[in-house]
This record gives C-alpha cells, structure tokens and sequence, in this order.
C-alpha cells in the first residue's frame, strides 16, 4: 500500500446551505449537492489529484456517526484502486478495520444523470479519535473529476497538507507507519510528517498547530488528536487573495501564505500556499 491522498473531509452536519455560502465566498467552485445512498449529503471542491468534501446530512437520523462529531475536519482519505484486497491486507498487518462497503450517489452530467459509485475501507473507529481515516476506492472516477469543476477563482489546484493536532506526535503517526510499512519525517520534537501523493500529513503538537494555523487547532479537550487544517496549493496567492476578499471573509496574510481561522470556515482552519511553506 502506498499512501495517497484521496480527499479531505470537512463535517459540517446539518449547515449545508452555510457551507456552500462561506466555501463559494472562499473562491471555489462547489459540485451541486449530492445525496449518497448512505443518508448523508455533500459538496465536493474538486483538485487535481484530490479534493476537499463538504459534507452533512439534511436529517441526524440518516447518519448518526456524523451527528456524533462536531462540525470541522472530520475525515482523512486515501486512494485505494482494490478495496477486497486492501481489506485483507490491512488485516493482514493486525490493524483493526472494517469490511468494505459500496454506495451511490447521482451525478449530473452532460448526456444525463449517472451513478457515481464508491467501495470504502474504514480503520476501526477506535483507532482515530474525533474523525474517521479510511481508503476509498472510486470506481467512477470520470463522474467526480469533471473539468468544470477544478476551476476554481482562488485559482487552487491541490491539497498539500493536512494537519492533525497531536499531544505525542510519534505515537499518532505510528498507526498510519504501520498501515503503510513506512516512516514518518520527523521536523523536529513538535511534527511527524507522512508523504501522501501531493499531499503530506502533519502531526503537531497542539502548541505547533495553534502557532501556525490559529485558534479552534489544538487537540480536543480530553486530550486526544484531533484534524484541524488543510493547507491548499493555489497559482496565484495574489488571485486567492482577491477571491477571499471579494467574498468578504476575514483572513490573516503572510507573505507566502493566506490563512482563513477555523472560527470563518466551518471548523476547519485553511490556509492557502503557493508552495510548501510549513
């Protein structure tokens, strides 16, 4: 197994209409609502090699799971192309998981409305405290990377980071050390640093996160890891500041970054990057 990420997911429970509100003033063009076969709802900001998934529900009842979690960053995806085989192997190495389980959604497109179709792997819930880490297998890639999509005014084009807080970074990149038979990079005693495609996965200590991405990023509060940002890969800072100005969310600028406070975008702090800058 190698680790990719697929996408990221930010819980947003039953404030849909608020989330497309504030991630379309933030400068991204939104996929129209989907509706799984699961019970839960979603809006995707499509990359290219992954995406940031707005999702929730229009009824708790539907999925409970995410009516237990509070709203911000809730999911850390990977890319799977064999969910039956990964499942076994992820057994294999002794690490807790659940069978894989397939659903739909439909999808709009240009010769009419298709089914979009995904077989999932999800790491017991034990395992990740606050939040779900699972591999998703697209088995109709095509309907969820339309070009129309991955143009966005902020002009981004990946996710490159994804940071979770972590009283003892080491022990919490151990589980995905593990999964994957890799090492983390260690960026000193407050970051562990797992390679992911495009993307890297940070492990920080609460007062590393808070330092960098500000308010709403540490741990949660019985101390355990929770996901807290996501750091975008955008063209132009220079057309990412327009777009986030033009919609009239509050930011922080640096000069090589953007930074947008948990508090402004549902939960989950977002910064914006020209190039790897943590």
């Amino acid at each position: 197994m190698k680790p990719i990420l697929d996408h990221a997911v930010i819980n947003v429970r039953e404030n849909l209409d608020q989330a497309v509100d504030t991630f379309t003033r933030l400068g991204f063009s939104l996929t129209p609502r989907g509706y799984h076969t699961l019970g839960s709802s979603n809006h995707l900001c499509i990359f290219g090699e992954n995406y940031l998934e707005l999702l929730g529900y229009e009824s708790a009842a539907s999925r409970p799971e995410l009516a237990k979690q509070v709203q911000g960053l809730g999911g850390l995806v990977f890319k799977a192309d064999d969910a039956e085989g990964l499942f076994r192997e992820i057994q294999a190495r002794d690490i807790p998981v659940d069978a894989p389980r397939e659903f739909h959604r439909p999808v709009q497109t240009k010769s009419g409305t298709e089914e979009a179709r995904f077989r999932t792997v999800n790491l017991a819930p034990h395992l990740v405290p606050n939040g779900r880490a699972f591999f998703c297998h697209h088995l109709t890639p095509h309907l969820v990377w339309q070009h129309e999509w991955q143009e966005h005014p902020n002009e981004v084009t990946d996710i490159i980071g994804f940071v979770i807080a972590s009283e003892d970074p080491a022990r919490s990149c151990a589980l995905y050390e593990k999964l994957f038979d890799t090492e983390c990079a260690d960026d000193g005693r407050d970051c562990k640093i797992l390679a992911a495609g495009k993307a890297a996965i940070h492990f920080m200590t609460p007062a590393a996160a808070q330092a960098r991405f500000g308010p709403g990023t540490s741990a949660a509060p019985d101390g355990t890891d929770r996901m807290v940002a996501v750091v975008l890969q955008t063209k132009s800072l220079q057309a990412a500041r327009l777009a986030i100005a033009q919609g009239g969310v509050a930011s922080v600028a640096g000069s090589d970054y953007i930074l947008v406070h948990a508090g402004q975008a549902m939960g989950a702090a977002v910064m914006f990057v020209e190039r790897e800058c943590l």
